[in-house]
């Protein structure tokens, strides 16, 4: 997660960081993947 941190920071505001690696961690548990897709902006 250090490298995703270190390159997610520099395009991402922190807490949008936060909530996009909260949410790969718990991507097991999303019935779907355009959550994360969303927050990543794709």
């Amino acid at each position: 997660m250090g490298k995703f941190r270190d390159n997610a920071g520099r395009a991402l505001p922190p807490g949008q960081v936060e909530v996009i690696e909260r949410t790969a961690l718990s991507l097991d548990a999303l019935p779907d993947v355009s959550a994360l897709m969303i927050l990543c902006g794709a």
